[in-house]
Formats: structure tokens, C-alpha cells, sequence
């Protein structure tokens, strides 16, 4: 895993699979995942694309369901209650340049938030998360109680959006494997991926103005 110093080369074919993705995702999004070479690593080349062609597939789902900007609150939310800070940040932060550029305004969650609720309990980052949600996002609140329902065991999937929703905490569980890279990393490092990566214009106003509201109000 990252941070060991006697890992084994990967064979050929997995090198030129790792090359090839970091390849496309810098062209694509004009980031860097750092997390592919453990991935292939851990799970052979072709279990890993294979988790990211269903991922994609069920990210297509959930926005045919859900919307766009309401997939990534799902997917934020099972990447936080899987312990995953990349997932969680990562898309949490696409959400918010989402509302950010259809509204101008910041979405409801901080995503540099939630390092701190990956201490809390899962029951209280709900109780949180809900609360922040209001009004604007309260639609969404009851399909986030359902997914973390059905994620602790607390209900059974009984219908089509149920199994959806399973299918989602499960792609991200599986996804755990960037924590282990991403702890390294200074949240606020941690990219959005997704064409919106590629305005980096939108993206600095989008920092500027959350750090401005970080800072709180300027005094007269």
C-alpha cells in the first residue's frame, strides 16, 4: 500500500493499465488520481476497471432517479459512512460546484466538513447531515436516511430504489482502498473529478467564496 517501501513492481500489463488510466483521467479531468496503482495492485487490472465501468453505470442510475447534483450527496454520503474521506470529499465537492454554478450560492455541506463527521457516529452524521440539507435539499434527506438504513442493517431492500441504493453502498465500500492513499493528503487538496474539473475558472470562485464564508462575516 502507499507508504511502503519494499512493495514489488507491478508486472508489464499492469504498469501500461495504470499508465494508460493516469493518462486518460489527467486528460479528462486535469487531475491526478494517486490511488490507481494500489487499486491494480490490490485487485488486478481488470477487477478494477471492471468496479469503474459499474460505477459508472450506476452513477448513470442514480441520476436518472435522483439528479445530478443529489447522485453526488448519495455517493459522498456512502463514501463517508464506508470511512472512505476521498469518495467522500471528492464528491461532496462536485455537489457543490454543481449548485455553485447553476445558483452562484454554496451548497449546504462544507465538504472540508467532513474529516470531522468521519469521527462522529454514524446516527449523528445523519442528524447533522439532515439539518444542514433544509429546505433547500430536504427531498433528498429521506433517500440518504434509506441508504444508511439499509447500509447499518437497520432495513431490508424491498423495492427497485432500495437495491439501487444497496448497489451504491456497496461499489463504495468496495472503494475504501483510496483511504489508504488519501490520509496522506490535505483534504483541501483533494480534487473534484468529472468534467466540472476541467473549469478551473469556476473552481477558484467556488474556493474563494467558501473560504470567505469560512473566515465569517468581515467586521464593519
Amino acid at each position: 500500500m502507499t507508504g511502503t517501501n519494499h512493495r514489488s513492481k507491478l508486472p508489464l500489463g499492469q504498469r501500461v493499465v495504470v499508465r494508460a488510466l493516469d493518462l486518460y483521467i489527467r486528460a479528462a479531468y486535469r487531475v491526478i488520481a494517486p490511488f490507481n496503482e494500489d487499486y491494480v495492485r490490490t485487485f488486478g487490472a481488470w477487477e478494477y476497471v471492471k468496479w469503474m465501468l459499474e460505477a459508472e453505470r450506476i452513477r448513470a442510475l442514480l441520476e436518472r432517479r435522483y439528479g445530478k447534483t443529489e447522485t453526488q450527496m448519495l455517493i459522498s454520503m456512502a463514501g463517508l459512512l464506508s470511512g472512505c474521506r476521498w469518495c467522500s470529499i471528492q464528491h461532496m465537492l462536485l455537489a457543490n460546484l454543481m449548485i455553485f454554478e447553476q445558483t452562484g450560492e454554496l451548497g449546504p455541506v462544507d465538504e472540508l466538513d467532513l474529516p470531522r463527521w468521519q469521527e462522529m457516529r454514524d446516527a449523528e452524521v445523519l442528524e447533522v447531515l439532515e439539518e444542514s440539507l433544509q429546505p433547500r435539499w430536504s427531498h433528498i434527506v429521506p433517500v440518504l436516511r434509506r441508504l444508511y438504513e439499509l447500509r447499518a442493517g437497520l432495513a431490508e431492500p424491498s423495492t427497485d430504489d432500495d437495491y439501487l441504493l444497496v448497489r451504491t453502498n456497496v461499489m463504495w465500500e468496495w472503494a475504501i482502498e483510496c483511504t489508504i492513499t488519501a490520509l496522506d493528503f490535505d483534504p483541501a487538496s483533494i480534487p473534484p473529478f468529472g468534467p466540472m474539473a476541467r473549469d478551473r475558472t469556476l473552481f477558484t470562485r467556488y474556493r474563494n467564496a467558501r473560504a470567505e464564508h469560512r473566515s465569517g462575516p468581515t467586521p464593519d
